[in-house]
This record gives C-alpha cells, sequence and structure tokens, in this order.
C-alpha cells in the first residue's frame, strides 16, 4: 500500500455491517454530543476542548466502551513531520482493532489522516454518519462537521475502519 493517495473525490457509502442502521445511530449520537466543543491541543475532554487527534479517539473509544480516561495519544505536533507522522499513526492505530481501507470508499466511522505530500499528517477525521460529512475539529469552531471533498492541496496519509463493529459497537 502506498504510503500517500492523492484523490480528490471519494464515495461515501452507508454502514455495510449487521445492524448498521443501529451503530450508525449510534455514531450519529456520539458525533452531535461532541459538536461545538472547542479547539485546544493536546486535549480530548467533550464540550471543554480536544485537539483533531484527541477528538477521534475519544469517538472511537465511546464506540468500543473503552474507559473514557485519557489515553496517552500522539499531540498534533507529532503528526507534523513524515516520521514522526507514520510513529503516530501506528500509536493510534494500535489501540484499536483495525482494517487499513483503499481510500476510495468510506462509510460511517472510518478514520481519515491528512497531509501534505512533504510533510507528516497534518489532521486527523472520522467519516460522518450523513452522506459525504465528515467530523473533525478546526481551530475556529471547534468539533464540527463538513463535506468529505478535500482541498487540491491535501492528501490522505492514512485510513482505516474498525474490524468487527459487529461485536465492538453495540
Amino acid at each position: 500500500m502506498p504510503l500517500y493517495q492523492r484523490q480528490h473525490k471519494y464515495t461515501w457509502q452507508p454502514m455495510t455491517c449487521n445492524n448498521a442502521e443501529a451503530r450508525t445511530k449510534r455514531l450519529e449520537e456520539i458525533l452531535k454530543s461532541w459538536e461545538g466543543t472547542p479547539y485546544k491541543p493536546f486535549k480530548q475532554v467533550r464540550g471543554k476542548h480536544a485537539d483533531c487527534i484527541g477528538f477521534v479517539c475519544s469517538v472511537l473509544n465511546e464506540l468500543f466502551r473503552y474507559p473514557q480516561t485519557e489515553i496517552k495519544l500522539p499531540t498534533d505536533l507529532e503528526f507534523k513531520t513524515l516520521d514522526s507522522a507514520k510513529w503516530a499513526t501506528d500509536e493510534v492505530k494500535k489501540n484499536y482493532p483495525h482494517i487499513n481501507l483503499k481510500w476510495d470508499i468510506f462509510e460511517p466511522g472510518d478514520v481519515i489522516m491528512l497531509g501534505p505530500t512533504d510533510k507528516g499528517c497534518i489532521h486527523a477525521m472520522i467519516i460522518g454518519f450523513k452522506r459525504n460529512t465528515v467530523w473533525h475539529t478546526t481551530k475556529t469552531t471547534g468539533v464540527c462537521w463538513s463535506g468529505l471533498i478535500l482541498p487540491e492541496d491535501k492528501i490522505i496519509y492514512n485510513a482505516f475502519r474498525c474490524a468487527d463493529r459487529d461485536k465492538l459497537w453495540i
């Protein structure tokens, strides 16, 4: 699998697992409960503050029903160079059973990490429950949703789907 994938249009599809409707509804409830949480680096507390990786990992913790204690996460800064981005991405992925994606078809709950081609990953987000949406943090609005089409200067650095959704997202 190549390290980077440059593509600007992606396909969103409904979740493909047992009881997908209930799992999508649960994802919707969790994402909406984070909406408007202000941006603050190195944090992950719903309603108070979160950075992009803290937000995404907190959503996954809820979906997997992991304790909501602050686990040791890579910080936003650790995604800024190519070498540290690879390490930080691996650190996030080893906390959650996952399947690497080919980066063209996404389902609700999939995780995408973005970056420019000559640097590391600079942003993490999660695919939304509504068609062609992603949830992420911005410095101005905090946790919010936006469209799935990415700006020309962004590429997908890594993408993964949580494995065993049938067992873990109940």
